[in-house]
């Protein structure tokens, strides 16, 4: 066992190594692959600690003699991160257009198909970038992967697997959500892996079945106070909450974090009966009875029968057509403090929406219209030197870096507009612009979710 320095680690890692140690395996291990001498040697790196447990069961999983280079853990860590989400070419190496016999035993879950290794590969993968959302999209020259990650849409450069591998794909999903695995037909379910719940959506299209998956953290409670709230908005929001009835909605595009927001009052409300009807729950809420909208079940029958619960607080997913709007303002009227989300860009958007719906005099009480912006990664932000010239401050604009995936944004900051409470997204647009935090000034096409 050698002892090396663990600066630069990750750019030691090269793709081949990477090949013979899946992802979830690196993690679980917790060594990085650093390069496969030419006598079939596989090189890693791990902590001291570790080392008799890396070398048994690597020898095992790869048949390769292991050689062990020592580093702290806590770094080591990070280097499989970015070395393993450096690019998508670990996954595009796994690609596989050649034909496979498909057996029963390896539809039901058997990991001898490399179909079935793939798709494990792809969701780690996901998960490790932080992705919300992990597409199959097949097109007429095969099917490729897409990850959301930050709210942006990022393509495999080529086709992972051929047509005929995606109802191996699409199988294999079925099965772990519990969906029917016979015929070509519109199918939601969900199945959970470690501390992750997954949601599958599949759909017939020309070149076959479009899957999409979205990741959502496991139970357990949001924390209100960390979504990026100021202490004014707080506050008119903790107002509404003890509010005995009434509408409080939450609204913005998609991926906004409109659900998000409304799980974090929840914990805000323990004392209360509470029940929700949703397509389909994101997350388990405890203290909370969840109904999960069906075939036989939609928004306006699940409310009904909520309504004959005893509730004192009614969570509706989403308002999607005018008997839902109705039967929820109707139960705001009643003693329910009613939470919901609904499709819309500004507060008075929101009211429009409702009278469009057949609701004449909606009882709001809490109108939240949310957006989040990208934030530039603040290790390789630089200055925009036009720009600052032009403001007469320093202004900054994205490049790219290892850290943030070559994409030049770190994060994403909460920006919203509150019923009562004048604050544009305009303002908060150009203060973050102004402060270095994006890359662009407000326009009304922008792009953030």
């Amino acid at each position: 066992m050698i002892p090396v320095p663990s600066k630069s680690l990750a750019r030691c890692s090269e793709s081949l190594a990477r090949s013979k140690v899946p992802l979830s395996l690196a993690m679980e291990l917790c060594v990085l692959p650093l390069t496969l001498r030419n006598n079939g040697t596989l090189v890693v790196a791990t902590s001291k600690e570790r080392a008799f447990e890396v070398e048994r069961n690597l020898k095992f999983y790869t048949n390769s003699q292991i050689e062990l280079h020592i580093c702290e853990e806590s770094f080591i860590q990070d280097a499989i991160k970015v070395a393993y989400k450096g690019s998508s070419e670990e996954i595009e190496a796994m690609a596989i257009m050649e034909d496979e016999p498909i057996s029963k035993e390896i539809l039901w879950g058997e990991t001898d198909s490399q179909v079935v290794k793939l798709l494990e590969a792809l969701i780690d993968y996901a998960l490790v970038l932080g992705a919300s959302d992990l597409h199959l999209n097949p097109k007429i020259d095969g099917v490729y992967a897409k990850f959301r990650i930050k709210g942006e849409l990022r393509s495999t450069t080529k086709p992972i697997f051929s047509l005929s591998k995606l109802a191996q794909a699409t199988r294999r999903l079925k099965v772990l959500a519990r969906l029917n695995i016979t015929g070509s037909s519109v199918q939601e379910g969900r199945f959970d892996l470690k501390e992750t719940s997954i949601r599958v959506s599949i759909v017939p299209s020309l070149h076959g079945e479009k899957v999409a998956l979205r990741f959502f953290g496991g139970s357990g409670d949001i924390n209100f106070h960390s979504l990026g709230f100021s202490p004014a908005k707080r506050e008119i929001i903790r107002t509404a909450l003890k509010e005995k009835d009434g509408l409080i909605v939450v609204s913005g595009p998609t991926g906004s974090g409109k659900t998000t927001t409304l799980y974090s009052l929840v914990p805000l409300l323990k004392e209360h009966n509470i029940m929700s009807i949703e397509d389909p729950p994101e997350r388990v809420l405890e203290d909370v009875t969840q109904i999960c909208v069906t075939k036989d079940l939609s928004f306006s029958l699940g409310l009904k029968a909520i309504l004959r619960q005893d509730p004192d607080v009614i969570l509706v997913g989403e308002i999607r057509d005018s008997e839902t709007a109705r039967l929820a303002n109707q139960a705001a009227n009643t003693g329910h403090l009613v939470l919901s989300s609904l499709h819309s860009g500004s507060v008075e958007g929101v009211k429009l929406r409702f009278k469009q719906l057949g609701v004449r005099e909606p009882n709001f009480k809490l109108i939240i219209v949310q957006r989040l912006a990208p934030i530039l990664c603040e290790k390789c932000k630089v200055v925009d030197l036009n720009r600052s010239n032009t403001h007469k401050r320093k202004i900054f604009r994205r490049t790219g870096c290892a850290e943030c995936d070559y994409t030049g944004i770190g994060a994403r900051a909460l920006l919203c507009e509150v019923s009562g409470l004048e604050e544009s997204f305009e303002a908060q647009w150009n203060q973050l612009y102004f402060s270095g935090k994006v890359d662009t000034p407000w326009s009304t096409d922008q792009t953030c979710a």
